[in-house]
């Protein structure tokens, strides 16, 4: 999974995302804007607000919209490249396991350094499918 290690606005609604991997690619975010989600981020200032999750690597804003970063890495835009960031390493990596109802088989569904998150994700996986999900935790 790639990470944002740093964002820099380089005018109206475009931003200079640099990767984990030292590739910083140009982003225009004005087409996504047109979508009913983020139609609240059309008031530059509120663009504005982007941070970078120290912990995910992802982009999000105050009003709670984020983006991931690989859904970014792959999006157009002028690629450049620089030198590769250093990775921070998790002592603990937090998995999710879920099953669905009928399924007695438990397979992986997330896994990232934030328990909090995991936990959350686990709710969501078992509002959304039924089933059932558990946050396990790994020594890495």
């Amino acid at each position: 999974m790639r990470k944002i290690v740093h964002r820099e606005f380089v005018g109206g609604y475009r931003l200079r995302l640099c990767f984990d991997d030292g590739i910083r690619k140009v982003i225009d975010f004005s087409r996504l804007l047109k979508w009913p989600a983020f139609s609240t981020l059309q008031d530059i200032r509120r663009f504005r607000k982007a941070k970078v999750n120290g912990r995910w690597g992802c982009l999000e804003w105050p009003n709670g919209i984020d983006m991931h970063p690989d859904d970014l890495y792959d999006e157009n835009g002028i690629v450049e490249k620089g030198e590769p960031m250093a990775k921070k390493k998790c002592r603990v990596v937090y998995r999710v396991k879920a099953r669905s109802k009928r399924s007695r088989t438990w397979r992986w569904a997330f896994y990232g350094c934030s328990k909090r998150r995991m936990e959350e994700a686990a709710r969501m996986l078992k509002e959304q499918f039924g089933g059932d999900a558990k946050v396990v935790a790994k020594r890495s």
